[in-house]
């Protein structure tokens, strides 16, 4: 619950308790093959001393990366974990296809210790039940298109998606 709670602090900006003091979001990164300076590619090895290792191991991509088309344009965009050591922070950054090369948004964080629960996988189109976590719960989710499930392999899942505009996101199971 406590992941659950840090989660939602830190993804949604909304905390139960009050807020710790917030640090600057990073900006959307744009361009072919460019980040900021100091993110880096999840890698598998990062996970070697988690409890899900093996399960991560098993799966397509390490549940590292997802594809689909979370803009709804009819491209395939992809998701993938990154990692910022020198922040101490990880990061989903989509990365959107566009006709003039890929451009890049940061759809949630969280800190790093809390990377080795995180996989990604696609999120199909449909209605979602919320987990509400505070009085200011919204409705059902739904979306339209392809979202982004940010999930731990015991429970808890984070549905992100892209609203035109940016990401929002709700938690539908805990």
């Amino acid at each position: 619950m406590a992941l659950a709670a840090v989660l939602v602090a830190l993804t949604l900006g909304q905390a139960e308790a009050d807020p710790a003091p917030a640090r600057p979001a990073p900006p959307p990164v744009f361009g072919q093959d460019h980040l900021l300076a100091g993110w880096r590619p999840a890698e598998l090895s990062d996970y070697l001393d988690t409890p899900d290792y093996d399960r991560r191991r098993a799966s397509p991509a390490a549940d590292l990366k997802a594809q689909a088309d979370f803009d709804g344009d009819g491209r395939p965009d992809e998701a993938g974990l990154y990692v910022n050591p020198t922040l101490s922070e990880y990061a989903v950054v989509v990365s959107f296809a566009t006709r003039a090369g890929p451009v890049r948004a940061f759809a949630a964080k969280g800190p790093l210790y809390e990377l080795g629960r995180i996989a990604l996988r696609p999120a199909a189109a449909g209605r979602y039940a919320p987990v509400c976590l505070s009085a200011s719960c919204g409705g059902e989710v739904v979306l339209k298109r392809a979202g982004l499930a940010l999930f731990t392999y015991d429970a808890a899942e984070l549905t992100v998606w892209w609203d035109g505009a940016g990401f929002r996101g709700a938690w539908t199971r805990l």
